[in-house]
This record gives structure tokens, sequence and C-alpha cells, in this order.
């Protein structure tokens, strides 16, 4: 049986029983694996594997839109503003609302 370390790992971070012990929940599933003959390196370098793979994305993500921002930023003080005229303040706004709600495509 090949283990999914991507459910393994989001199934840990999105839940709320265990997002605060994760440390517990990795030993429980690594303790499951075990049953199957997989090793701690192996169990483990598998879940680092995946939660590295979501940060590079994540960086990925954040550079593309602040790149889109500052784009936004430029073309607004060329005047460039195109059918609707965006404020500053309104694109400060949405940066933070962002933060708080950062889409991530899995």
């Amino acid at each position: 049986m090949d283990l999914n370390y991507t459910e393994i790992v989001l199934n840990g971070y999105l839940n709320p029983d265990s997002r605060g012990y994760l440390d517990n929940y990795f030993f429980r599933q690594f303790k499951k694996a075990q049953k199957d003959f997989y090793e701690a390196d192996e169990f483990f370098s598998g879940c680092f594997r995946v939660t590295r793979f979501f940060e590079a994305e994540m960086n990925k993500r954040i550079i593309e839109r602040i790149t889109e921002l500052y784009l936004i930023i430029d073309w607004h003080k060329r005047g460039m503003r195109g059918a609707s005229c965006i404020r500053f303040t309104d694109i400060k706004k949405y940066v933070i609302k962002l933060c708080f709600n950062y889409p991530l495509m899995l």
C-alpha cells in the first residue's frame, strides 16, 4: 500500500483538532504507516517533501501577486487607469484581505 503523503499532511494542517498537536498527529500517522513496514526516515521525508512543495508553491504565488500589485501601482501612477479608477487605499485593503484569505489551488 502506497501512502498518500499529500493527504496526510493536508489532513493534519486543515483539521482543527490536530492542527494544534501536529507532532502527535504525525507520530500517530507514522505508527499507522509502520504497520505497513514503512521506516521513520521514509515516512517523514515523504511528509517533508509535500510541505516543501506547498511552501514553494505559496512563495511562487505570493511573488506573482506582489508583481501584479506593483504593476497596478505603476499603471496608476502613470495615469493608465483603464475603465475603472483604482485607488491605492483600495489596493492596500485588498492586499490585507488577501493575506488573511490566501487562495491556493491544490
